[in-house]
């Protein structure tokens, strides 16, 4: 009996001690990951050449990925989870990776780490180390629980195995890559699952609120006049509901809209839906600086304020190398759309803020700063030559310039 009593209280003991097992009082990665535009372009590059569109059945391709390209990928998901941080190593057939998660204020720490080491087989790689927090798990039972992570994800993407999409993974010191059979059933279950039947609901609504609105006017739309409804929505049900999740719902609708994008591409239960008349929607007479704000304050509102910006400026150099040109204007209103989904997303209180700002406010300057004296419409080469490009003293000059008119705009006062 006394045996019993022993080993009863020894396994209480053991659950009571594991949260200070698994959390720590300071993070294994300081800070957010450090977004390189270089990366970001290049991710740009990967996702035009790997366009799901474009792609046959059974098609076998290699997509090659940097390990700031990894770290990207890592900390947007973390963003959904909420604020994390990572770090990832490339070496010769091994991967690293550490990850930061801050978790609720408590006594057993505010930080929960995990480590992690893959090496190259001639397949998938396979699991070398998994540590979370002071625990070092046995590799037989870390194995085992990725192993049914695996199986659960690729029975539910109605895949027989893991590997039967990805064929075949190797590192070295610069990238890693990925060789991948594709399979468009897929697509159809990634669409389904993106967004959960609550979600999916919620943006039902705020596409309702979209339809009223563009019904109002017949060609051409201010984005604060055709906004305003969607956040009045918003704020009407605020006291009893979610502000951050309509915020974004509304972010969702709206970047679809005005992009011309099909919601049914992410939600196909959206293609039944009522289609909202089509409207040039605009701001300073450019539907481009509308697109430029609200998908960056998309970006920001689900992935963060870093990965926004670096996105903004990524997109602007991609055009200064054939595009339209790099333009600071561009990057006014991808900033302005950044810290307009930063404070939709950042706490209940600033969610309602920005909903009593965008269903009250109707001056096109109150949303972006007026862009006069910034110039446009630049070359790669001519971008550089005047301001010695994104690391030069002269364009840091006209950074400081937009983040000056940024600060003076009313919602951020």
């Amino acid at each position: 009996m006394r045996l019993l009593v022993a080993l009863v209280l020894l396994v209480v003991l053991a659950i009571a001690a594991l949260p200070f097992a698994l959390l720590q009082p300071t993070p294994a990665v300081e800070g957010g990951v450090s977004l390189d535009v270089g990366a970001v372009t290049h991710a740009r590059a990967l996702v035009r050449e790997h366009d799901p569109r474009q792609l046959r059945d059974g098609e076998v391709r290699t997509i090659n990925i940097s390990a700031d390209e990894i770290d990207l990928v890592l900390s947007y998901l973390l963003h959904t989870v909420g604020e994390g941080s990572t770090r990832v190593f490339l070496a010769p057939q091994t991967l690293r990776a550490t990850l930061t998660v801050r978790v609720p204020a408590n006594p057993a720490g505010s930080f929960l780490n995990l480590e992690l080491a893959l090496a190259q087989t001639a397949t998938l790689p396979k699991l070398t180390r998994l540590r979370i927090g002071r625990l070092e798990l046995p590799l037989p039972l870390a194995t085992w629980l990725v192993q049914r992570a695996l199986a659960t994800a690729s029975k539910r993407a109605g895949l027989a195995l893991p590997a039967s999409l990805v064929r075949v993974v190797t590192f070295d010191t610069a990238r890693a890559a990925l060789r991948y059979e594709w399979q468009s059933r897929v697509v159809t279950v990634f669409r389904n699952q993106l967004i959960p039947l609550a979600e999916q609901v919620r943006v039902r609504e705020f596409h309702q609120q979209l339809v009223g609105s563009a019904s109002r006017y017949d060609r051409v739309v201010s984005l604060p006049d055709l906004a305003a409804p969607l956040f009045a929505f918003a704020l009407a049900r605020a006291p009893h509901g979610d502000p951050v999740a309509d915020n974004r719902a509304a972010l969702v609708v709206l970047a679809n809209y005005v992009t011309g994008r099909r919601l049914a591409m992410i939600l196909p239960e959206a293609a039944s839906w009522p289609s909202p008349r089509r409207l040039s929607v605009r701001i300073y007479r450019r539907e481009d600086l509308v697109q430029h704000f609200v998908n960056s304050a998309l970006i920001a509102a689900t992935g963060g304020e870093d990965l926004a910006q670096t996105f903004g400026l990524g997109k602007e150099i991609d055009d200064s190398r054939g595009g339209s040109g790099f333009s600071f204007v561009d990057l006014l209103a991808d900033k302005a759309g950044t810290r307009f989904g930063q404070s939709a997303s950042a706490s209940r209180a600033a969610a309602i803020a920005v909903q009593r700002f965008a269903s009250t406010t109707f001056t096109q300057d109150a949303w972006i700063p007026n862009p006069h004296g910034l110039r446009e419409n630049m070359t790669e080469e001519v971008f550089k030559q005047r301001y010695g490009g994104v690391d030069g003293g002269a364009y840091r000059v006209v950074l400081g310039d937009i983040e000056n008119r940024l600060a003076n705009l009313p919602l951020f006062q």
